[in-house]
């Protein structure tokens, strides 16, 4: 009779701290919005060919800024180097945000396949296939030849040069 008692009180302490456990867990993540991305099963063959031609602006470039617009959409600022599809810049300002957004990192080079909301604010998602270049050679491949090619050298003044170069030497 004591060895029960000494094992359902066991159990009892157990549970408790099990119920303990879970209810912190809660407690600490209740006030984080977490986000879910759940993207339309294609090959990346398949997603290229479908992003060239429902792309607005389809680009390589170094994020040089980043801005937190609110708590699940940023916008980073890229200084372009190349560009296969949409008007020639030398900088674009891109939003992404959800479970499926692209996570900016300043200083890192992307490929970005962007389009234009109803509001006209240029977007983009990882499901769309963007994201750091060296995460995107396949797809830098099937996009092939750039429009235009350029790349900013690291500016002494307010202004940016700009100077020729093939991308192809990067990767």
């Amino acid at each position: 009779m004591v060895h029960e008692a000494h094992i359902s009180n066991c159990r009892i302490r157990q549970l408790n701290f099990f119920v303990s456990l879970f209810a912190m867990a809660v407690i600490c993540l209740a006030g984080q919005q977490t986000f879910a991305c759940l993207c339309k099963p294609m090959s990346p063959k398949e997603r290229t060919k479908f992003m060239k031609r429902n792309a607005d602006v389809i680009f390589t470039g170094i994020v040089s800024s980043t801005v937190q617009l609110s708590v699940s959409r940023w916008e980073g600022t890229f200084l372009v180097s190349n560009i296969w599809k949409g008007e020639p810049s030398v900088e674009i300002k891109v939003q992404s945000s959800g479970g499926c957004r692209v996570g900016f990192v300043v200083g890192k080079p992307y490929l970005i396949y962007g389009k234009r909301d109803q509001s006209g604010v240029l977007v983009t998602e990882l499901c769309w296939g963007s994201g750091l270049v060296m995460f995107s050679k396949d797809d830098l491949k099937r996009l092939g030849k750039p429009l235009r090619s350029k790349v900013a050298d690291r500016p002494q003044t307010q202004s940016t040069k700009w100077t020729s170069f093939s991308f192809s030497t990067c990767v």
